[in-house]
């Protein structure tokens, strides 16, 4: 038995495209159920770690398919904060 999908991919406007990042926007059209699209998400936030920018559109990419927008950024904040200590 399988679960329905839940999560919504971008299909208009991705800004994947925008950013030049053409073999992840790839990657994220081959994603046909929700566990590729989780794992094509884990895989974005590595690949752009340390680019605030793609970071937050990620974010924005991960709101919008969720449909809940929790605030990553704080989310990331805390938890750099708690490795530190």
């Amino acid at each position: 038995m399988s679960k329905a999908n839940v999560l919504k991919k971008i299909e208009v406007g991705n800004p994947l495209i925008n950013l030049g990042l053409f073999n992840l926007y790839d990657k994220h059209q081959e994603a046909k159920n929700d566990e590729q699209l989780a794992n094509f998400y884990h895989h974005l936030l590595d690949s752009v770690e340390g680019s605030e920018i793609a970071e937050q559109l990620t974010f924005a990419m991960i709101a919008y398919s969720t449909g809940i927008d929790i605030n990553p950024l704080i989310l990331m904040t805390l938890e750099r904060d708690e490795d530190r200590n």
